[in-house]
């Protein structure tokens, strides 16, 4: 029994009623209310929302945005926010590398999952407020606990709760790209790589992915391990 119900088409993928034009039918409130909370919660729907889907209002425009919102300021959505924000920014590469800790002894394990967090409470204060889009480029704030605070440089910060701090004038922080995750992502662990912080931007950002690197390209030689800047190794390509 259990091979046939994980075998099931039912149970592996969302089977939708079809009416007599072979078009999907509207789902009903209950459907609703389920596909609403596994979208928002990555969990099954409380009896709020399913008082609301039993009594047959919560497919109305306004009831179903207020409960959307509802959704959306409960911890539970968190779930959704990582999960989106995981895949959409390739956060994967955070943990590719293991930055060299004589190098950069301030960005340890703390440091790394805080600035993990960093981009996800950003994401929810986004939603959570409503904010503009243009926010994930540029924004007069940042959303951190006192130990990117003092990692930022900003002083008046404290406790390890995240909160939305006002940036100083011509600060450099502020939208993904002055984050100290999305840097991380941009190095090996021990310099800064611009060839990958813009194949990045390029993937992720702007949905124009650069093509494939041509067949036989030699690795780079560094002239018997000399040390070379970013710009000289760019120009060797």
């Amino acid at each position: 029994p259990l091979s046939i119900i994980l075998a099931s088409p039912q149970f592996l993928y969302l089977v939708e009623n079809q009416n007599g034009n072979q078009s999907p039918a509207q789902i009903s409130p209950a459907e609703l209310a389920v596909r609403l909370a596994y979208f928002l919660w990555s969990g099954p729907p409380d009896e709020e929302l399913l008082k609301l889907a039993s009594s047959g209002t919560l497919s109305q425009p306004d009831v179903l945005a207020k409960q959307t919102d509802r959704l959306l300021a409960d911890p539970k959505s968190m779930r959704w926010i990582e999960g989106f924000t995981h895949q959409w920014l390739h956060m994967d590469r955070l943990d590719f590398f293991i930055f060299n800790y004589r190098n950069f002894w301030e960005f340890d394990a703390s440091m790394k999952i805080a600035a993990r967090q960093e981009v996800y409470q950003t994401m929810a204060t986004l939603l959570r407020e409503d904010r503009s889009i243009k926010d994930l480029l540029y924004s007069d704030y940042v959303v951190v606990n006192d130990l990117l605070a003092n990692y930022y440089g900003i002083e008046g910060l404290a406790g390890r709760e995240f909160h939305k701090v006002t940036l100083p004038e011509n600060s450099v922080r502020g939208g993904l790209l002055g984050m100290a995750a999305i840097h991380a992502m941009g190095a090996d662990g021990e310099r800064s790589s611009p060839v990958e912080r813009g194949a990045w931007i390029l993937r992720t950002l702007l949905n124009a992915p650069p093509p494939p690197a041509p067949p036989n390209v030699p690795q780079i030689n560094t002239s018997a391990g000399e040390l070379s800047s970013a710009r000289e190794l760019l120009s060797l390509r």
